[in-house]
């Protein structure tokens, strides 16, 4: 199976910028990869921070841009978004029991779950009591049946001195911790929100952090907050098959229609 992964898009309202870029370029540009080379993928997730503002206008231009890619989305909420914004415009997104953006989606390698970490108004992710009593009731369901996590915020420190600090609660990170780890089944965890590139384990758990489309957080002495765009966006290939997760990170071309092919080494 091959996931594709996407995330910290950022859009604006069309016309205006982020950052003094134009957000929509990198979208655009990650977009059209995909529907090139990675047609056969099962599933793109994109991960939260689909909006910088959580402005509607922007999510409709995502929701417009989305009727011509082909590949089924599954769209997901992050802390620069908007819960009652993103679901007018966005009304495929699913909610659960208690109104949180959070689903379930079973395929035939194992159980993919999607979780809602927005706290608000901050940029700090929360997973409360609520949302980790319908976690842990979906991973009772499907006891030995592979499972991929994916959320927002990451729940670990990443030595990013900045965005460590709008991490996921420590609270709720050290009592999701405890939930995860009563399970064997847990494959790995995606999220976004760290504008890089980043691999660890927790908990045992493999996990990675996927770089958003908009700009990149350096990592640097004394400049930890220090944001640049990202010139050539990324986005993530996943490919799953019996025991084994790889994940690839795509630089993306600037002009992706134009590049030649190489003859294989």
């Amino acid at each position: 199976m091959k996931l594709l992964m996407m995330t910290d898009l950022h859009l604006v309202a069309p016309g205006a910028e982020m950052a003094g870029v134009d957000p929509r370029v990198g979208v655009e540009l990650c977009l059209a990869d995909m529907q090139r080379w990675h047609g056969d993928a099962a599933l793109c997730v994109i991960a939260g921070d689909l909006t910088d503002r959580g402005e509607v206008d922007a999510y409709r231009w995502l929701a417009d841009r989305l009727t011509a890619f082909t590949l089924p989305v599954q769209l997901m909420m992050g802390n620069h978004d908007d819960r009652e914004a993103m679901a007018a415009a966005l009304p495929q997104v699913e909610r659960d029991a208690n109104g949180f953006l959070q689903s379930m989606r079973e395929t035939e390698e194992g159980v993919l779950l999607f979780l809602d970490t927005y706290k608000g108004p901050t940029s700090e992710g929360a997973f409360c009591e609520l949302r980790r009593a319908w976690l842990a009731e979906r991973l009772e369901s499907v006891r030995g049946r592979p499972v991929w996590i994916f959320m927002h915020h990451p729940p670990f420190p990443i030595g990013h001195t900045f965005m460590d600090r709008i991490r996921l609660d420590e609270t709720d990170a050290l009592a999701l911790g405890q939930l995860l780890s009563a399970h064997d089944n847990i494959r790995h965890i995606f999220t976004g929100h760290v504008h890089r590139a980043v691999q660890t384990i927790w908990h045992g758990i493999p996990a990675t952090c996927l770089p958003g489309t908009s700009h990149i957080m350096a990592m640097k002495r004394r400049t930890h907050g220090l944001a640049y765009p990202t010139g050539r966006p990324m986005y993530g290939i996943v490919l799953i098959e019996g025991e084994r997760t790889t994940v690839h990170f795509e630089t993306v071309p600037e002009e992706p229609a134009g590049q030649p092919e190489l003859a294989a080494p």
